[in-house]
């Protein structure tokens, strides 16, 4: 086992460096109460990875052998902020500005703490406030108590950017993978998209064909950044509230769907299955493709009936609708026929089949549980 931790394993989470908690590193709320008292002490990056007072996290320990085994941590790369800060002697936004934002033209990435006045707050309307920084809901409506939280943990939790230039900063590293002249050098681009341990390379998720990563932060961010390794493909999607993660899987579908991009592939921190929107305006096959269908089927103790109905002389299943959904490929040369969404705003798929010998198959992906059941015909 090594002896010390390495840059590589702290970037590809292999450090042994525990996780930072239950809830990630939850932030601060800095803003002032009725009396103008701040409503939390900030700890600088330090005290927090201590867990030393003011801080609301445990301390980061070393909990496995270096390089052993994969297990994400925000601590990790909290101690990687510490160590980049003393090598160059700077602060970590003011590095971050001068190697990556101007270089990269990204106007709007930054690692500040965005003043009261600066928030985009809602008015009595309803109606969005001019500030330039969002603030968090908890659902699409009610925000929360404070508008955002502060981290001292940069590197981790604390950036502000938006969808655009964090595509910027993507496709700066797609270019760097394919040419000479991009803004890293290409053979750096290809190790930091090289996986170290389960489906993790360095500082992303890495599939044979895509690479990306989620952003979490309390008390109300959710996104997603996804690309492609052999194109120049991307998309990022941001939410300002804590229920955003199951809009923007429906949204990240719907795209590749209406797009016409392959499938990503499913990564780690991602759900089984994701039950899409519905493409309202598509028709669905004819009536001699989805005759197969058409009958009994059974779902462990449980028995379905499929009923084909007509709707000016155009076949549709029963209460379903297709789905707006990239179609997957199944190694064993089943063929996927169409995928199915309930009307109603029921959370389920129905994914039609037909395996390699022609026999009809069906799925029902449950999106309540991110689970996929396999129907038998009766």
């Amino acid at each position: 086992m090594a002896k010390s931790i390495t840059i590589s394993q702290l970037l590809s989470h292999t450090s042994g460096l525990e996780t930072s908690g239950s809830q990630g590193f939850p932030g601060y709320d800095v803003s002032k109460n009725a009396n103008g008292h701040y409503r939390a002490a900030l700890p600088d990056l330090a005290e927090a990875l201590e867990g030393q007072w003011p801080s609301n996290t445990l301390p980061i320990r070393l909990k496995d052998w270096p390089g052993h085994v994969f297990n994400y941590s925000g601590g990790g790369i909290g101690v990687l902020q510490l160590i980049i800060e003393a090598v160059m002697d700077a602060p970590f936004a003011e590095l971050m500005d001068e190697h990556v934002f101007k270089p990269l033209g990204m106007k709007r990435s930054m690692y500040v703490i965005p003043e009261e006045d600066g928030l985009n707050d809602s008015t009595k309307e309803g109606k969005q406030g001019s500030g330039k920084y969002a603030r968090a809901y908890y659902n699409g409506y009610t925000s929360c108590e404070a508008a955002h939280r502060v981290n001292p943990e940069q590197s981790a939790a604390g950036l502000w950017t938006t969808p655009s230039d964090l595509l910027t900063l993507v496709s700066a590293i797609q270019s760097s993978l394919h040419t000479d002249t991009g803004f890293l050098p290409s053979a750096l681009a290809v190790s930091m998209l090289t996986e170290v341990q389960s489906g993790m390379a360095h500082a992303w998720f890495i599939t044979p064909d895509h690479f990306g990563h989620g952003g979490s932060n309390m008390p109300g961010w959710k996104c997603n950044l996804l690309a492609s390794l052999t194109n120049k493909r991307a998309l990022a999607v941001m939410t300002n509230s804590a229920e955003g993660a199951k809009v923007f899987w429906k949204v990240q579908a719907a795209l590749f769907y209406l797009l016409g991009w392959e499938k990503a592939s499913n990564f780690w921190y991602e759900r089984n299955c994701v039950v899409p929107f519905a493409d309202v305006l598509a028709v669905t096959p004819y009536e001699t493709i989805l005759a197969l269908w058409s009958g009994g089927w059974k779902e462990q103790d449980r028995e379905w009936i499929v009923e084909l109905v007509f709707e000016s002389c155009v076949p549709w299943l029963k209460r379903l609708w297709i789905a707006a959904h990239a179609k997957g490929e199944y190694q064993d040369g089943s063929k996927i026929i169409v995928d199915l969404v309930c009307k109603g705003g029921v959370e389920v798929l129905i994914r039609l089949v037909e395996d390699k010998e022609g026999k009809p198959m069906m799925e029902m992906w449950n999106g309540n549980t991110g689970s996929v059941v396999m129907m038998k015909k009766v």
